[in-house]
């Protein structure tokens, strides 16, 4: 492992310990005493606290060294210097874990679940980044043994939009098709069912604009990141997808759900995310272009 990327494996770690704190004393208590829902299941008043910190620490200490990881990685793609840096990329993951959600429940009218994860997500992803920016800085500082890097070459954000958004389509009629049959299709198989159609559409239309969406989104980030993703055209796409749209998202999800003992859910993610994404980066790779 490199210099820079021990640095952001322990910068991750410690930005996870104490975001793991704030969950365990702040967020998810008061998650449950608001009586919302926490990661799909209804707070139960006996949960242990035990579970709960284990839970918390087990997925955030993880997924703290995973970002400080990339973090390392794009660390020149962040805007900003020094600590300003971290609390950007802990704005990032915000973005891209709770309010990814956020905006699918919200088509779904689940409201209990989009303010959940709304405060829980504030609560602890903005001391996560600063301080990932603080130690990160530090440790650079002290430790950090620079080599000599070409400038990072960077594409303009735009190049991004329409391969993004296809590709966003396309997973989303991944994510309508996997959960239709790990899900749906058994039920609709009953004799005798009435098979609701309009639900059907409803349910497509919202995979559609929630992947569209998210998938412009990523789309407009991966011309920053482009020349620092390992690989090259297709693959590299596919790398991305799983890391954007996958590990950084629906892994943890799962992983919560497993902790909080919702292993239905836990399974569903898995599955739908991971086709979503893998088609999402394969589509992403074949179709960006960047500019000469």
């Amino acid at each position: 492992m490199s210099n820079s990327f021990k640095i952001g494996a322990i910068s991750g770690l410690s930005a996870g310990f104490v975001k793991a704190l704030v969950a365990i004393f702040i967020a998810v208590p008061l998650v449950f005493n608001l009586g919302l829902t926490y990661y799909w299941i209804p707070p139960p008043p006996a949960t242990p606290f035990t579970r709960i910190i284990a839970n918390e620490m087990a997925v955030n200490l993880i997924f703290g060294v995973i970002w400080g990881l990339i973090y390392s990685r794009v660390y020149r793609a962040i805007p900003g210097k020094g600590i300003l840096k971290g609390l950007l990329f802990g704005v990032f993951g915000y973005l891209l874990w709770q309010i990814r959600w956020v905006t699918l429940f919200l088509v779904y009218g689940d409201m209990a679940s989009v303010g959940q994860f709304i405060i829980y997500g504030f609560l602890v992803w903005i001391p996560f980044g600063i301080i990932l920016g603080i130690v990160y800085e530090y440790l650079r500082n002290r430790y950090y043994v620079p080599k000599k890097e070409l400038k990072l070459k960077q594409y303009d954000v735009i190049s991004g939009f329409y391969p993004g958004a296809f590709a966003g389509i396309l997973g989303g009629i991944a994510s309508f098709i996997t959960n239709f049959a790990s899900h749906d299709l058994a039920e609709y198989l009953i004799p005798g069912h009435v098979i609701d159609f309009s639900l059907l559409l409803g349910q497509f239309g919202s995979q559609i604009m929630h992947h569209l969406i998210w998938g412009v989104i990523l789309g407009l980030i991966y011309p920053k990141v482009y020349n620092l993703v390992p690989g090259k055209g297709i693959v590299k796409g596919l790398i991305y997808g799983l890391i954007g749209a996958y590990l950084i998202n629906e892994v943890p999800t799962a992983l919560h759900s497993i902790g909080y003992g919702n292993f239905i859910v836990a399974y569903m993610v898995i599955a739908i995310g991971g086709l979503q994404a893998i088609v999402y980066g394969l589509a992403l790779g074949h179709l960006y272009k960047k500019p000469v």
